[in-house]
């Protein structure tokens, strides 16, 4: 258990893992089994729509509890939320007949964590709802008629810091439009759709992001590698992974766009890195460097 002082401002940064889904449920969960996919250091955001009928339209009292942090809102307006462990929310707010939207977040920031019990519910759920005084029943899909989007996501340029893991645990690929950097990994279906791959190349290393439990078109629509170049590079091939759906002629066709760290000469970096582009062989996908020979010499 720790603390997170604000409600709605939790950038991707600040944790070591984020966990995207398509159920409540499967949130309100305190087995350790089903808390495999509420990561330690997590960040967890639901989007969706809810329906209130005539017999749930009236004044609810919402109840909100999660260690370490959450946040509730309704139609854009603020409902519930605690900024750590130690104590929950409640709050009224009147529900109308017809459809609404909901946002949620919830996650954690070191030690213990979970639904811990004070949203009305114990260990049970993590938003709670009564309607015009009655019992409590977890904001879930058991008890009202809730649609759920996964995570907005990956729209803009995102860095993966070693050791971060980005999990979809739903079954549908998540789509990828922006650039994605860094050494750490995406865990689930995932899609670019368009979306760029970034590269740091480091003379004879790089790092880029690594894929487990991938879905087998990930790369298809893959739309270009941004490479940052921190030392020139010194290798004639780069592995980058599995190629995932990506065609030998389709990765050739790939642009290839760079920028040039402090301290590289940028007139030699533009030789070295001119003719730099992608291939697949072998169904993996590399960034391949004719400037410098592939030919090894052995001497025995």
């Amino acid at each position: 258990s720790g603390s997170y002082s604000t409600y709605l401002d939790f950038p991707l940064s600040d944790f070591d893992s984020m966990v995207t889904t398509n159920s409540i449920k499967m949130c309100n969960v305190t087995d350790a089994k089903a808390k495999t996919n509420l990561l330690q250091r997590t960040h967890n955001r639901l989007v969706g729509s809810f329906y209130v009928p005539e017999e749930q339209a009236g004044w609810w009292q919402v109840k909100c509890g999660f260690d370490d942090f959450s946040a509730i809102l309704f139609d854009d307006v603020l409902v519930g939320g605690v900024p750590t462990y130690t104590y929950g929310s409640t709050s009224w707010w009147y529900a109308e007949k017809g459809w609404h939207a909901f946002e949620m977040h919830f996650g954690d920031t070191s030690g213990g964590f979970g639904v811990n019990g004070q949203s009305g519910i114990a260990n049970k759920a993590m938003v709670a709802v009564a309607v015009n005084g009655g019992s409590y029943m977890a904001f879930d899909e058991d008890h009202f008629q809730i649609g759920v989007t996964p995570f907005v996501g990956l729209a803009a340029t995102t860095t993966l810091g070693a050791g971060a893991t980005l999990t979809n645990a739903g079954e549908a690929p998540y789509p990828v439009t922006g650039t994605l950097w860094g050494s750490g990994t995406l865990s689930g279906k995932f899609a670019f759709r368009g979306g760029r791959l970034g590269v740091k190349l480091d003379g004879p290393s790089h790092e880029t992001t690594a894929f487990v439990n991938a879905d087998e078109a990930t790369f298809a629509d893959l739309g270009g590698v941004d490479c940052s170049v921190s030392r020139l590079p010194t290798k004639n091939r780069y592995l980058l992974g599995a190629a995932m759906g990506l065609t030998d002629a389709a990765a050739r066709a790939l642009g290839v766009v760079f920028s040039i760290g402090d301290g590289v000469n940028e007139e030699v970096a533009a030789q070295r890195t001119a003719d730099i582009h992608c291939e697949v062989q072998d169904g993996k996908l590399y960034l391949v460097n004719p400037a410098i020979g592939g030919t090894q010499l052995i001497i025995r």
